[in-house]
């Protein structure tokens, strides 16, 4: 394996913790990982103190694993009035967090994603995936003409080999200029909605403007008070419009989030992702860095 000395820390499995590359890999100790499918199948990827890093992927496949494509420092000026605290609040406290995304393994990507609705995403979508990649052996065919009823009976199982099959015969995964029709071609697939369209462009198209409207986001824009919205992308709209072009978008959670955050948009919500999973569902407020700012926390820890 290469080593590689790099001038910041990284926290491996907290950047692979919100990240749908989770579902390509195997833990096998503490930073270190084995890529099970796709590009690199079966090369490692280890973290050590001090930026160290010892690998067998591709340079390509690294930069986008470990977040090194992307800098939110290099955004932060573009963040603008009140809304600007919480980039700098995010990019400090998560400095050894990166965006890990993969535009080199898309049909996996979007395997995983699709798996993860209304369930838990480490308990069951990263075991199912495991699964998968073991029967089907890197053809997705098998995945589509499969029995998935011999890896678990739920309703996402059920719908996957429909939904990869419009996946594959709208040849989504070729490269494309435009991302707006990127988003409504996944919105074609069957049971594919706005948030999954979404999820799509932030990790298997890296575009950091896109941002999924999951619960975590939503909860995390209420409870520091960020975006005053009432509604959230409808896909009707969606398959017609874009965001600019969207009668919505004054009132979109989507659309106004990426006007205010820009290229931050995606990673802070897989910062958010992170922070309302660990901090907030554990109740840990009195120790968070955010507990002056959350109103959630000023109600159940008045000062």
């Amino acid at each position: 394996m290469r080593k590689i000395k790099f001038s910041k820390s990284f926290n491996l499995e907290r950047t692979f913790y919100p990240s749908f590359n989770l579902a390509l890999y195997e833990k096998i100790d503490k930073n270190k990982y084995v890529k099970l499918v796709g590009l690199d199948e079966g090369k490692l990827i280890e973290v050590r103190d001090n930026g160290v890093i010892y690998t067998s992927l591709s340079y390509e496949l690294l930069k986008y694993t470990i977040g090194l494509w992307f800098n939110p420092l290099a955004y932060i000026s573009q963040v603008k009035g009140e809304s600007l605290w919480v980039a700098k609040a995010f990019t400090k406290y998560y400095a050894d967090v990166g965006l890990s995304v993969n535009p080199l393994d898309k049909e996996y990507i979007f395997i995983a994603i699709f798996l993860s609705r209304r369930t838990d995403y480490h308990k069951n979508v990263v075991n199912w995936c495991k699964k998968l990649w073991l029967m089907s052996k890197g053809d997705l065919g098998k995945i589509v003409r499969g029995n998935l009823k011999l890896i678990g009976t739920s309703f996402q199982l059920r719908q996957l080999p429909l939904a990869l099959k419009d996946y594959i015969d709208l040849n989504i995964s070729r490269k494309s200029a435009d991302l707006w029709e990127i988003r409504r071609n996944i919105l074609k697939c069957r049971w594919c909605g706005p948030k999954i369209a979404d999820a799509y462009l932030l990790f298997a198209e890296a575009c950091t403007e896109a941002v999924p409207c999951d619960k975590h986001l939503i909860s995390m824009v209420k409870k520091l008070n960020l975006i005053r919205f009432s509604k959230l992308p409808v896909k009707r709209y969606c398959l017609k419009y874009t965001c600019e072009e969207c009668p919505l978008t004054g009132d979109c959670l989507r659309s106004l989030f990426s006007q205010t955050f820009g290229k931050l948009s995606g990673w802070l919500q897989t910062l958010f992702y992170i922070h309302d999973k660990i901090y907030c569902r554990s109740e840990l407020c009195k120790i968070c860095f955010l507990k002056n700012r959350c109103l959630e926390a000023k109600v159940c820890f008045p000062q």
